[in-house]
Parts: structure tokens; C-alpha cells; sequence
């Protein structure tokens, strides 16, 4: 039997333990697509796993808010940014630092996480993490709005996209 289920995960937030029940539980196949929406890491214990299970199994993912705040503490792979690291350890950070055993895994996480898209065209489903802004076409928007827009978007009294 041929599956065409598309799975859809957010905000796992390094709870590897839980993302093992949650999958173990919907039990996807091969020929499922399994889609991660954005915030793999930090608060939880084991980010570095849950970025190495989705990296290894070649899941779809968009970036998340979590992610941006990472990418914006090291700019330029290792170099550091204090003001945004602050901001990222103080968001669950630490969590995610504390995750890692080797410094060289963080920063190759690093590099994975720079390549995430900020949203997903799916055809009948636009993925991003947080929403769009009702106010600005399609092509104005930035991660900043995938990644962190809430209220504008969650309180728009229609669809922002329809498909014809």
C-alpha cells in the first residue's frame, strides 16, 4: 500500500525523547513525507541528537525563530556575536551548548541549519514556522516574518493565500 501522507512537526525544541515516542507512535513510512517546521533545538535536552536524526534521515525542514537566534550568534560560522549569543542563550540556548560534546559538531550544525529554507512552496501548503504578514506580498517578506510573526498573522480574518 502506497501512503501519501504528508507529516508535519513543530517545535520539537531538543526533546529527542519525545520526537522518538511521537514517531514511533504515527509510525511513518518510506514513502510518507516528513516535514519539520522550524524550532529543532533549544529548552530541551538534546538538541544535537534531534538535528542529527532529522540531518540523517533527510527530512524536509524550514528555519525556525530558535534557529534564526542561533545563525545570528555566529554569523559567519564561528565567529561570535555577544549581543545576539546572549539573547539566543538566554531563549534555550544553553540547553542546545550543553547538548553538544564537540564544538566541531556544533558549528557543522551550524552550517546545516544556514541552509534551511525560511518557508516550503508545497503547492496547496505554504510552510513556515510562525505565518505571514497579512499586510506585505509574498515576494516583501523576509525570515523575519516566517520565523516570528504572531498576532498580525494569527488574527487575519481570511486565508492569506488561497489556491485556485
Amino acid at each position: 500500500m502506497v501512503s501519501d501522507r504528508r507529516i508535519f512537526i513543530g517545535d520539537v525544541h531538543g526533546h529527542y525523547d519525545g520526537l522518538m515516542k511521537l514517531l514511533e507512535t504515527i509510525a511513518p513510512s518510506q514513502d510518507d513525507q516528513v516535514y519539520f517546521v522550524g524550532d529543532l533545538i533549544d529548552r530541551g535536552p538534546k538538541s544535537a541528537q534531534v538535528i542529527q536524526f532529522v540531518r540523517q534521515h533527510g527530512y524536509f525542514c524550514v528555519l525556525g525563530n530558535h534557529e534564526q537566534l542561533l545563525l545570528d550568534a555566529f554569523p559567519e560560522g564561528d565567529r561570535v556575536y555577544q549581543y545576539a549569543l546572549q539573547a539566543w542563550l538566554q531563549s534555550g540556548g544553553q540547553n542546545t551548548v550543553a547538548s553538544y560534546t564537540d564544538p566541531e559538531l556544533l558549528l557543522e550544525s551550524i552550517a546545516w541549519l544556514r541552509t534551511l529554507p525560511p518557508y516550503m512552496d508545497l503547492g496547496d501548503i505554504w510552510l513556515v514556522h510562525a505565518g505571514l504578514h497579512p499586510r506585505l506580498p509574498i515576494h516583501a517578506q523576509t525570515s523575519q516574518e516566517f520565523c516570528w510573526i504572531r498576532e498580525e498573522f494569527h488574527s487575519i480574518p481570511k486565508p492569506y493565500l488561497t489556491i485556485s
